[in-house]
């Protein structure tokens, strides 16, 4: 069994594929459209592909890997990692793909400041079910908000991602300075206050991914991510957007997403290793 590289030609079929599986496609599809094939940016995907259907494995130019390979066996895992010609920062995708991915290479037991299977929810967003937003307002980001966006999120980073406090601070700055530059997240306020960060960090057309929710400690359990999440879903339907993503592994955002309508649509697994790793087959 062997991988090949993808080619142009092999586009349209490769994207009807992952659409297939949205829930753990999501960012290959965004790459591929923000990026193309062959791109030097960091997101920028290199792609090979199972002859025989099994599917496809991408790994960004900064060295993650996202595998959507639903009909792969042993084989197919050992040819994905036999082209892997670059440290990996870490796996994203279907929990089962990449833990086999993750034992191929030898990665199993390799550190990580995150390493966890969460549960996947999706909405049909004829189906939001908007709480009370009375004194709520939901705006864009302006330049005058980009040290409290910081802020919440190097919080997010230590608090979710498991990130040092050493590192947190630089990759808040860039995650801040790419969501405003793509006008991706939103700030909610009530009656005048700041409160929380909702936003999308994957979106096509037709479907947005919900991340980089965040509400700081001292204003949680009062509804807000909720009602920010709904009303950012809310706006994007208005634009067009008809299902919504997400997943998460805290018992409260469940509740929270639940409450906006979302229903169970699988499982998603995000390993962050400690530092670059190379592959150990």
């Amino acid at each position: 069994m062997t991988l090949r590289p993808v080619t142009a030609d092999d586009l349209p079929g490769i994207e009807a594929l992952l659409r297939r599986h949205l829930a753990t496609s999501m960012f290959i599809l965004v790459n591929l459209r923000e990026h193309g094939l062959q791109s030097d940016a960091p997101r920028g995907l290199s792609l090979w592909l199972a002859e025989d259907g099994a599917g496809v494995f991408a790994i960004s130019n900064e060295g993650m890997v996202m595998p959507q390979m639903p009909g792969a066996g042993a084989a197919h895992w050992q040819a994905a990692v036999e082209v892997v010609d670059r440290p990996l920062i870490g796996v994203l995708g279907d929990p089962a793909q990449a833990r086999a991915f993750l034992r191929g290479a030898g990665l199993g037991d390799a550190p990580t400041n995150l390493d966890q299977d969460e549960k996947a929810f999706a909405l049909d967003l004829d189906d939001l079910c908007l709480p009370p937003t009375t004194g709520i307002a939901l705006r864009s980001a302006t330049s005058g908000d980009r040290a409290r966006m910081v802020a919440w999120r190097r919080g997010y980073h230590i608090e979710c991602l498991g990130t040092s406090a050493k590192d947190a601070q630089p990759q808040a700055e860039r995650d801040i300075d790419h969501y405003q530059t793509a006008d991706s997240h939103r700030i909610l306020s009530d009656n005048g206050r700041d409160v929380a960060m909702t936003g999308f960090n994957a979106r096509l057309s037709d479907i947005v991914q919900i991340g980089g929710v965040y509400t700081p400690p001292a204003l949680r359990a009062r509804g807000y991510a909720r009602t920010a999440v709904g009303m950012r879903l809310a706006e994007a339907r208005g634009g067009g957007a008809r299902q919504a993503l997400l997943f998460s592994s805290s018992p409260q955002a469940i509740r929270a997403y639940r409450a906006l309508g979302f229903q169970p649509n699988g499982g998603y697994s995000l390993v962050l290793f400690e530092g670059p790793q190379e592959v150990r087959p």
